[in-house]
């Protein structure tokens, strides 16, 4: 892999060249006051960077790849900073997609950025002699701002697209992060990466500010849909790109011929898995009226499992007032408790995994991004009613449908949501071939599989004409416009009128020649 750094520098300058001093210094956080310095570094080194080919750039995944694994529980415990999970579960939910993305990339990013070359076939008649090519470019700097509750996989598989891509990188871990980002970065240059091109910040709002400031090229930003908005504002006046991984408040739809069992036990591993900070947990269960009693009864036996905790959030306040307007509005509590606290020593809390059962679907609680282990069931009478009560809901990330897969299908048309999933939930959408992204308040953009990989690059089209017959350089006269318009009847018009287009056209190129004639042009 040295040999792959020294082939990038020596295309730029010798001056420049990534040494072994360069390669082995230690990974540290960037402080804000530094973040302007370190991205001109960072594009110094994306310009040797850009100049392999993609598959001289991915050329470091597979040792990485490997390292990774070797590492895979020091990676995993990095990720349990604020966590309430495990060390064994955030090596599923962490490190294996982080291993399988790396195999995506060394296999397919040639593929998905390999330049498209548009020759005869499709090309307009007037543009006859005219080659073209499509090229994927690299954008510049990336700056990533990263999650919490996520800390190494979703801004790790970001990176390494961006980085195979042909972008430098600009992490800015989320609460709790800064280890996981530090690790990630330690093996990557371990594994021959130029270490300028992926920064690591501190883990403040005010770095990916001055970030932001200094220049980046774009943002890709996981956090809630009110974050969200403030990066967007913060971009806008620099016209920066952004993909926004926002907010959830996912909808499960239980179909009248579902497994119940299979429904419960996955309900349940939604309110476990990641401590149910996961942005595509299922938090709205609409439920046909005539399974409703049955999966109430199942869903109490299957969380029996799954840890209980308070909820001690930032917005445990706001909470206690949005599940207490849901249940002055008829809800029920299923599982968990709803406490007020008192004037003296026992303050409002909130013990989970907490679900409700018959919430009205317009209360604000449904339209609420509340992330801790929490659920609602809704019962319906029909899918059409089902889809009315969703669609109140601004979040439209994910869904999960269970019951037969052809009626699901049909549902799944229906829905406004990033993901489906039939039959599970959360777990296909960690496939490294799936895009992921939302609709409405729950963002926009694509991270992860070749759609993810293309929205890192921009594309750069460069046509060639050889043809030597070039009437468009001409200045057009009354006499063409008949003749362009017995071309658009012909190619495009009525076939019932084609061979009366057909006589118009050549009338038309008869009127030409005579008028170029006549005229000496």
């Amino acid at each position: 892999m040295s040999s792959l750094l020294a082939k990038a520098d020596r295309q730029i300058s010798t001056d420049s060249t990534c040494d072994e001093a360069t390669r082995n210094r230690s990974v540290a956080v960037v402080g804000e006051d530094s973040i302007r310095e370190r991205l001109i570094i960072a594009r110094e080194a994306r310009k040797r960077w850009e100049r392999l080919s993609i598959g001289e750039r991915v050329g470091f995944l597979p040792e990485f790849r490997r390292r990774i694994v070797d590492r895979a529980a020091e990676l995993a415990q990095s990720t349990l900073v604020r966590c309430r999970s495990t060390r064994a579960e955030k090596v599923v939910a962490e490190v294996v997609p982080l291993v399988e993305a790396c195999e995506y990339l060394e296999k397919s990013a040639a593929k998905v950025l390999a330049p498209r070359r548009l020759g005869a076939r499709g090309r307009p008649l007037w543009l006859m002699g005219v080659t073209s090519v499509v090229e994927r470019v690299p954008l510049g700097v990336v700056l990533i701002v990263a999650p919490s509750n996520y800390p190494l996989m979703l801004a790790g598989i970001q990176a390494l697209q961006a980085i195979v891509a042909g972008d430098a990188v600009i992490w800015k871990p989320g609460e709790g992060g800064t280890k996981s980002a530090l690790l990630f970065a330690e093996i990557a240059r371990s594994a021959g990466l130029d270490p300028d091109l992926l920064i690591v910040t501190d883990e403040t709002v005010d770095s990916a500010k001055r970030a932001i400031e200094a220049g980046v090229d774009k943002v890709i930003f996981t956090g809630s849909a009110n974050s969200g908005r403030a990066i967007l504002a913060s971009l806008a006046p620099r016209l920066t790109p952004a993909t926004l991984e926002l907010s959830g408040c996912d909808a499960c739809f239980i179909l009248a011929d579902a497994d119940l069992d299979l429904v419960s036990k996955s309900l349940a591993f939604g309110l476990r898995f990641n401590g149910s900070e996961t942005c595509i947990a299922p938090r709205r269960v609409f439920v046909h009226r005539s399974r409703a009693d049955e999966l109430e009864s199942k869903l109490k036996r299957a969380i029996v499992d799954v840890p209980n905790y308070t909820y001690e959030g930032i917005n445990k306040i706001n909470a206690i007032r949005m599940l207490d307007d849901a249940i002055s509005g008829g809800a029920r509590v299923v599982a968990g408790a709803i406490h007020q606290g008192n004037n003296t020593n026992i303050s409002p809390s909130i013990e989970t995994p907490l679900i409700l059962a018959d919430v009205d679907p317009r209360c604000e609680l449904m339209r609420s991004d509340l992330f801790m282990p929490w659920m609602t069931i809704v019962r319906y009478d029909s899918v059409r009613e089902a889809l009315d009560a969703d669609s109140i809901c601004p979040y439209a990330l994910g869904a999960s449908i269970f019951g037969d897969e052809n009626e699901a299908r049909e549902l799944a048309r229906e829905l406004r949501a990033g993901s489906i999933v039939i039959n599970d939930l959360i777990t296909p959408t960690a496939d490294p071939r799936l895009p992921f992204g939302g609709f409405g308040s729950s963002g926009f953009g694509s991270t992860r599989g070749a759609e993810g990989l293309l929205d890192l690059t921009a594309a750069r089209v460069v046509s060639t004409s050889r043809a030597r017959f070039k009437p468009h350089l001409d200045p057009v006269r009354e006499v063409d416009e008949a003749l362009i318009t017995s071309y658009l009847h012909l190619k495009h018009g009525h076939k019932s009128g084609f061979l009366r287009s057909l006589r118009s056209l050549l009338h038309a190129a008869r009127e030409r020649r005579i008028e170029s004639t006549r005229t000496g042009s």
